[in-house]
């Protein structure tokens, strides 16, 4: 509990142009493990009420893309190669899953990572295999305010 009012604390008092979480494991997963069931309940609601940008974890050794409510969900676990199934493919909505890979469609790549850029009117979301070849880009995000000049707001936080 504490960790959660923690969370929503500083999540509350950003200004920031781009705000992520990131954790160890994802909140929706395609995967072997799966989905973790208190951030589905507990943290996803406040990703929309405070506009984060994404959510990033890794934890199961795949990738995975997707968007749900405006947020999205960027899980990037496959470092190296130890494919994990899709066998939580089902439980993920066909119109929110937007890009995985995982062990039934790896293609020979060892791996993979996705990489975020940012700028003053988008975060860009990609994904590669382990030698360079862009796997998928997500639509631009654009920021949850536009930056302001001069000011001393911050671009990323949390």
């Amino acid at each position: 509990e504490s960790q959660l009012r923690w969370l929503e604390e500083q999540l509350a008092a950003s200004t920031a142009d781009y705000l992520f979480i990131g954790t160890h494991y994802p909140v929706w997963s395609v995967c072997s493990h799966g989905s973790t069931r208190l951030f589905v309940s507990r943290v996803r609601p406040l990703m929309t009420k405070y506009r984060v940008t994404a959510f990033l974890s890794g934890h199961d050794h795949c990738l995975m893309h997707i968007e749900e409510e405006g947020n999205y969900f960027v899980l990037s676990g496959a470092g190296a190669a130890a494919w994990y199934s899709a066998k939580n493919k089902g439980r993920i909505g066909s119109a929110q899953l937007k890009w995985y890979m995982a062990r039934d469609n790896h293609r020979g790549f060892d791996g993979g990572f996705a990489a975020i850029t940012l700028t003053d009117r988008a975060a860009l979301v990609q994904y590669y295999g382990n030698d360079g070849t862009r796997l998928f880009a997500a639509d631009p995000k654009p920021p949850r305010s536009h930056s302001r000049a001069g000011s001393e707001s911050p671009v990323i936080a949390v």
